[in-house]
């Protein structure tokens, strides 16, 4: 904000002491443009703006303020434009910013709160201060009467989401009550953690004996076309937050993530979160929803239903290792397209030599399915699959496992059984051991490692229990003793 030249100053009395005390009354003309008249005091307990009128020829603004410990004193009246902030100064902030209008404000600023004010101020192109950011208000409208505020419109732009803010501020005896809508097309939330956390950092405790700020009460509905968070885009988001000196409870109406339905409730109170939410979806499209949820890893067709619960209460830096839920997977008639621990199971039974059948690649060609039942929980970062089953027309997937999504781990077990006579499956015939009698072909496998990459392996028989044997068992409708479990014997191979 650099002043044009040359600037003309004719004090009255001008005083400039060392304990920090400053008063200024007089006139300042900057090349010869519009009038300024300053009466102004500065000291460290407060700054006051006793009177700034600034005219520019046939339009006039005038402007008190003051500002202390415990009071704010402020009031407008009159016109300013661009065109009188452009005679005052060679370079601005913004390039359309005006104010219009009569209007003036008290307020307490400890408890208990005071509010009261009266008129009506419309205005454009203004910075204000946006916790330790600046946020530009495009163009609001404003009107005041006794203790509370009445905001018409407000446009706000921060970063680079925008918002419509309108709704009611007022002062109760203990705190500022809110009851306002608000409007975005996007956020980030860690554009709100940089800003109330201060760059991640703690607040500073209030000082010994100081007056404790006033809080806020009320209601806030917010609703954004996309909120960013933890790496998922929530589109459609709809919340009613219900805001009271102990903290904060939201209420999720609506959202959607990666094409999944969220509804529930986040409470703050002071450092702790509750979360209590349901996720689901029914007869959805079933690709989009895999490649978004694993960042592309996985792509998999087909339709769909999902109902999970999730539950998770305590301090926001550990409250991933809190999580806790259940959930319920079903989908129908698809394909995988792609997916590393099925790719990497089809290539290592492709690559033993054991068996006359070839396996899909999925490098090549897509595996098709009738249906896919998962059944599993969540604890903290962990995936856990108590029962997965794949159905396809010649070659059922059976297995359980679980995902360490803190360190991008997989360790899980498997069961694929081929639907075809034992000798069409097998290629070696006097090499097989089985636990279990009958002509269905069980081949026992283990997947571990890296969740991109994982190593596949033999799973031996001993190993894999009655509980997985159930499964396809289950599913297609067999008694207990028509499968057969293959046994690798590595002596009799080429």
């Amino acid at each position: 904000m650099k002043l044009r030249s040359p600037l003309k100053i004719a004090a009255e009395q001008l005083a400039w002491r060392a304990d920090g005390n400053i008063s200024f009354n007089g006139q300042v003309t900057a090349a010869g443009g519009p009038q300024l008249s300053l009466v102004a005091v500065k000291n460290p307990q407060w700054l006051g703006v006793q009177n700034l009128t600034i005219q520019d020829g046939d339009r006039r603004a005038r402007v008190i303020f003051l500002v202390a410990k415990d009071q704010l004193e402020f009031s407008f009246s009159g016109a300013l434009v661009q065109q009188t902030i452009d005679k005052v100064f060679a370079s601005f902030p913004t390039k359309d910013s005006a104010l219009s209008g009569e209007i003036q404000l008290s307020a307490s600023l400890t408890r208990p709160v005071r509010v009261s004010a009266r008129g009506r101020l419309e205005g454009s192109d203004l910075w204000l201060p946006l916790g330790t950011e600046k946020a530009l208000l495009e163009s609001f409208d404003i009107e005041a009467s006794g203790d509370s505020l009445s905001v018409r419109s407000a446009d706000l732009l921060w970063s680079k989401s925008r918002f419509a803010v309108s709704g009611k501020v007022a002062g109760t005896r203990e705190n500022l009550r809110l009851d306002l809508d608000v409007t975005g097309d996007q956020l980030d939330w860690e554009d709100l953690r940089r800003i109330f956390d201060r760059g991640g950092k703690q607040r500073q405790p209030e000082k010994i004996g100081a007056e404790p700020s006033p809080t806020m009460e009320g209601t806030m509905r917010f609703r954004t076309k996309r909120f960013a968070f933890a790496g998922f885009d929530f589109t459609a988001l709809e919340t009613t937050a219900a805001i009271s000196p102990s903290g904060i409870r939201a209420k999720i109406d609506q959202a959607i993530v990666c094409g999944i339905n969220v509804m529930g409730h986040v409470d703050v109170i002071g450092n702790e979160i509750e979360v209590d939410v349901d996720l689901a979806a029914r007869s959805a499209q079933l690709e989009p929803t895999t490649v978004c949820l694993t960042n592309r890893q996985n792509q998999v067709t087909g339709s769909y239903s999902l109902a999970a619960h999730l539950l998770a209460r305590g301090e926001r830096d550990h409250l991933p290792r809190a999580l806790q839920g259940t959930f319920e997977l079903t989908a129908r008639n698809g394909e995988f397209i792609r997916s590393p621990g099925i790719d990497a199971t089809f290539d290592y039974l492709n690559a033993t030599g054991d068996f006359e059948t070839a396996f899909p690649d999925l490098d090549r060609q897509t595996f098709p399915y009738r249906s896919v039942e998962v059944k599993g929980r969540i604890e903290g970062k962990m995936l856990i699959g108590d029962e997965i089953n794949v159905s396809s027309p010649l070659i059922n997937l059976s297995g359980q496992g679980r995902v360490d999504l803190e360190r991008n781990q997989v360790d899980g077990k498997g069961l694929i059984a081929v639907l075809k006579p034992v000798d069409e499956v097998i290629r070696r015939i006097p090499g097989i051991r089985s636990i279990i009698g009958g002509s269905l072909v069980g081949i026992p496998v283990r997947v571990t490692g890296e969740l991109e990459h994982p190593e596949v392996s033999y799973l031996s028989p001993a190993d894999v229990g009655a509980e997985l044997i159930n499964i396809p068992l289950r599913i297609l409708g067999m008694p207990i003793g028509a499968m057969r479990l293959f046994t690798p014997r590595r002596d009799l191979r080429d």
